[in-house]
């Protein structure tokens, strides 16, 4: 006859990654972001779960290191419920007010209360150079505006770097031609004339890394006419990155 024990259950235990493999997807393996003016700016990883979708997974991330606090938070979970195949993480940048490079940060999937993890746990933000790293260019406020008793002689304008000091710049300027009337010019403004009240000029100021001032030369000139006060104008026209810190400007 047949003892108790005439049954029995065997159990074939998941197989074939049931509860999923989870990885990043190839489009979010490397992802970029801007730092806002104010509030926040948010840039998106997505997850993919591959083979089996059998259960609700309970997934933990993490960045690995932000110095500086330019993220709102490192670290966070994301829920895939029974049949889910794909999920988002989100990263909040915050704003600052200091120049700043390119700034790589590593974003890590750390675990998963089921299934395993894909070969791509790994994946990295980027956020790009803000506030101007390599400079603001402007003339001094000492020049702005300057007044000289008439005569032949040679005239030192400032040009100031304000926020960031990275990098080589050459910074290109030109008197203003007397014959040009800007919409913004005063419409009764005398024009001094040039080559007789001063010498017209064009070249440029070259910007070192770390260096926040540099000066150019105006030639005004001497006649013998009663006058009333004249103006001539220097204007900067442009500012050129010659030697850049990293590969992307």
């Amino acid at each position: 006859s047949l003892g108790v024990a005439s049954q029995i259950l065997v159990t074939i235990a998941a197989s074939d990654h049931a509860h999923g493999v989870f990885e990043f997807s190839p489009e979010s393996l490397f992802v970029s972001g801007t730092e806002p003016e104010d509030g926040y700016s948010t840039v998106t990883f997505n997850i993919m779960r591959s083979h089996g979708a059998l259960s609700r997974v309970t997934l933990l991330w993490s960045i690995d290191s932000d110095p500086d606090g330019d993220l709102a938070f490192t670290s966070g979970n994301v829920t895939f419920e029974l049949g889910q195949k794909s999920a988002n993480i989100t990263v909040e940048i915050l704003p600052d007010e200091d120049p700043e490079l390119d700034k790589a940060f590593s974003v890590t999937i750390l675990s998963v209360s089921s299934g395993s993890l894909g070969v791509h746990s790994n994946a990295t933000l980027i956020v790009l150079a803000s506030d101007d790293p390599y400079g603001v260019f402007i003339f001094s406020e000492r020049n702005r505006p300057m007044k000289v008793e008439e005569a032949t002689q040679n005239l030192t304008l400032s040009i100031i770097r304000l926020k960031g000091l990275l990098g080589k710049v050459k910074v290109t300027y030109a008197t203003l031609d007397d014959t040009e009337k800007p919409p913004h010019f005063p419409p009764n403004l005398a024009r001094a004339t040039q080559g007789k009240d001063y010498i017209p000029a064009s070249g440029f100021a070259i910007f070192r890394a770390n260096q926040s001032e540099a000066t150019i030369t105006v030639s005004v000139l001497d006649d013998d006419e009663p006058e009333r006060s004249e103006s001539l104008f220097v204007e900067l026209l442009n500012s050129t990155l010659t030697e850049k810190v990293q590969n992307r400007p």
